[in-house]
C-alpha cells in the first residue's frame, strides 16, 4: 500500500528515479546581509548631515555614495546567497 499514499514526506517524491537535491536556507548571512544595509543606510544618512561642514560636500559626497553603493550590493549579494542556501 505504499505507492498509494496520499502524502508525501518531506523527504519523499513520486518521481522515485530523480536525485532529489534539498537546499537548506541560511538564514546567518541573510540576517548578516540585512543588518549591513541598515547600516549602510544609517551611514549614508549620517554623512549626509555632516557633509554640509565639509570644505567639498560634493567630493565627500560621492565617496560616501560609492562605499554605500558598494557595501549594499554585497549584502544584496549574501542575501540572495543566504536565500538559496546549501544542499542538503
Amino acid at each position: 500500500m505504499d505507492y498509494y499514499r496520499l502524502s508525501l514526506g518531506r523527504n519523499d517524491s513520486c518521481f522515485r528515479s530523480e536525485d532529489v537535491t534539498m537546499r537548506r536556507k541560511n538564514w546567518r548571512i541573510v540576517i548578516v546581509g540585512l543588518v549591513l544595509i541598515v547600516i549602510t543606510l544609517v551611514f549614508f544618512f549620517f554623512m549626509l548631515s555632516v557633509a554640509s561642514q565639509s570644505n567639498d560636500p560634493v567630493a565627500l559626497m560621492h565617496t560616501v555614495g560609492t562605499v554605500a553603493g558598494a557595501v549594499s550590493g554585497i549584502s544584496l549579494v549574501m542575501i540572495v546567497i543566504g536565500l538559496i542556501g546549501k544542499r542538503v
